[in-house]
């Protein structure tokens, strides 16, 4: 790819000789921060909120709206095939938590406000007012006020424009997630992710960030072992008292902690059956009753290539495969006899142990 020097003009403005310069210094600016912020030495390491964790979904969202322009080329703009990937570095750029001792972190997710009134309480107690969906996409559009044409000095892309602005807003809030417990069709319960900004109104754009950021991990492929790492990665990230309680040595802990321990992780690992299968009926039902897609004359074909990249039988392959392996660590693992056990367990879903 060829590699561009920007210049700073008056301010805090890059001048670019074209928009694709300018996707490349903001999508090569997206990953610094995403380095800085999250990884391994940055400000606050993250295990699944990385940078690879939104270079995959820039990659799977483009390519949703890829199969779509392939079939129906006036549905996707050369703006939205490119612009994709900036909005998929950014969605998560802001990783707001609250740390309370003894107990899971807790994301400041919000778009309109906090939608969870009680984060939102404890969010405002601790001097946060936006959530972070708002504050990734806010962060966004101020990087797009930055770039102006070399030979004019006009603006890049359309920031002064409510319009435009407010596409942004909502195609990130679309990765906003709301979390329930909800009946499946076989009569169990399962762990329900939802999307409620993903509406059938939504730009392609939305529909494709949203569904790459839930669906890319367990949907794209049958292979196990994605959808198990970044399960575990999400456990390790969320599951501050795990992290809190092995500072004091696994050999320290009372059994009374051992066994909490051993739950959480069982628990959250059989979590992970229902996750994915919920996940298959909330991709069909998007797809069923997005109304771009569905107002097109080769609707059918384009859902049909779409189920083809992500598909309902790696849903089910994964949900089958984590209902396997959370029966063998409950077989195994839900009676802690002693450190020893416990170790192996926490080794199985990433943690490093002495």
């Amino acid at each position: 790819m060829e590699q561009f020097e920007a210049r700073e003009s008056e301010g805090n403005k890059i001048v670019v000789e074209s928009i694709n310069e300018a996707y490349l210094k903001i999508n090569e600016g997206a990953r610094k921060i995403l380095n800085e912020r999250f990884g391994s030495e940055g400000q606050d390491p993250m295990e699944y909120h990385v940078r690879e964790h939104s270079e995959n979904v820039a990659k799977n969202a483009r390519r949703v709206l890829e199969i779509v322009k392939e079939i129906d080329p006036g549905l996707v703009s050369d703006f939205d095939l490119d612009f994709v990937a900036s909005e998929s570095l950014y969605h998560d750029i802001v990783q707001a938590s609250l740390r309370p001792k003894g107990q899971p972190r807790k994301r400041l997710r919000g778009f309109e406000g906090f939608e969870d009134e009680n984060l939102g309480k404890a969010a405002r107690e601790s001097g946060h007012t936006i959530g972070n969906e708002r504050n990734s996409a806010e962060e966004l559009l101020k990087e797009l006020e930055k770039y102006v044409y070399h030979n004019n000095g006009a603006g890049v892309f359309q920031t002064e424009s409510g319009g435009f602005r407010q596409e942004i807003l909502m195609d990130i809030a679309a990765t906003y997630p709301d979390f329930m417990m909800a009946d499946l069709p076989d009569g169990t319960k399962g762990l329900k992710i939802s999307q409620r900004y993903l509406t059938p109104d939504s730009s392609l754009r939305a529909f494709a960030i949203a569904s790459a950021d839930l669906r890319g991990d367990v949907g794209t492929g049958s292979d196990y072992g994605k959808f198990r790492n970044s399960g575990n990665a999400e456990l390790r990230e969320t599951q501050d008292q795990i992290k809190e309680k092995l500072t004091k040595g696994i050999q320290n802990l009372t059994s009374e902690e051992m066994s909490e321990m051993a739950k959480t992780v069982i628990n959250f690992k059989k979590a992970q059956r229902g996750f994915a299968l919920w996940q298959k009926i909330l991709w069909n039902e998007s797809l069923a009753t997005n109304k771009i897609i569905n107002g097109s004359a080769k609707a059918e074909e384009i859902k049909s290539r779409l189920k083809q990249f992500i598909k309902d039988e790696n849903f089910e392959a994964n949900a089958s495969a984590a209902k396997k392996e959370s029966e063998e660590l409950e077989k195994k693992y839900g009676a802690i006899n002693g450190a020893g056990d416990l170790a192996k367990l926490l080794k199985r879903v990433g943690y490093k142990i002495e």
